[in-house]
């Protein structure tokens, strides 16, 4: 009788294996997201920017048949700035390069003072562009860059000294540096954020009439934060 109790144990036990071996199982997966697109930071895209700049002058007073340097001032502005920007990237692998022009507008304005020359000046940046070159390195969909070119601003001048005025135009012509990241939420549309530093210096020019000897050499510049937004057209 105890040998037939184990025999029977042993079976049940065996059938009971058997059923469950024959339930249906569940297939049970983690949901694991899709990699980035190969086509990320790369080809054309266009977008617009907004942000903040300061604007610095400095202002120098020189013994023009010599050049020597008599006095100097400095002062500061701020503005908005705004624009928009076009591009094209070029992708090897994690390595972005890239080209990208953009034109802003703003409303940096500094005035100086000189009262050894006897004068007052306003000096005003209402226009900048820039041709640069990108260098970057992409982590999944952030990308981390430094940019470099050069910047072309218009400048307005005004000058007054005793009862009369003067106004100077001119385009300056310098070098431009900045750093920034972009975001890529999918393959069209990216954020980001810039920051740019660039120089605005122009030639001698008369301030005074009455002290013909005299001339003014500005030594300027500005720095920008912006944010951008970006479309990118991707073509393959």
């Amino acid at each position: 009788m105890m040998k037939t109790g184990i025999f029977v144990s042993i079976a049940t036990l065996f059938a009971g294996a058997a059923s469950a071996a024959d339930l249906p199982t569940r297939d049970v997966r983690l949901a694991v997201a899709p990699p980035p697109s190969f086509l990320l930071f790369d080809g054309f895209y266009a977008g617009g920017q907004i942000g903040w700049a300061g604007f610095g002058d400095r202002t120098q007073s020189l013994f023009s048949p010599a050049d020597i340097l008599l006095t100097q001032t400095k002062s500061h502005g701020s503005s908005l700035i705004g624009g928009v920007h076009a591009g094209y990237d070029w992708r090897i692998g994690p390595v972005v390069l890239g080209v990208v022009g953009d034109i802003n507008g703003a409303d940096g304005v500094t005035n100086n003072a000189d009262l050894f020359a006897g004068y007052a000046v306003a000096s005003r940046t209402d226009v900048q562009g820039a041709l640069r070159g990108r260098v970057g390195y992409a982590f999944d969909r952030m990308l981390l860059y430094v940019t470099g070119g050069v910047n072309f601003a218009h400048v307005e001048r005004a000058y007054h000294a005793l009862a009369t005025y003067q106004k100077y135009d001119h385009v300056a012509v310098q070098p431009t540096l900045g750093a920034g990241l972009e975001y890529a939420i999918d393959d069209h549309w990216s954020v980001g954020l810039e920051y740019i530093a660039s120089g605005t210096y122009t030639p001698s020019e008369a301030s005074n009439p009455l002290l013909p000897l005299l001339s003014t050499r500005h030594r300027g510049g500005n720095s920008s934060l912006k944010l951008k937004v970006s479309y990118r057209f991707i073509t393959r």
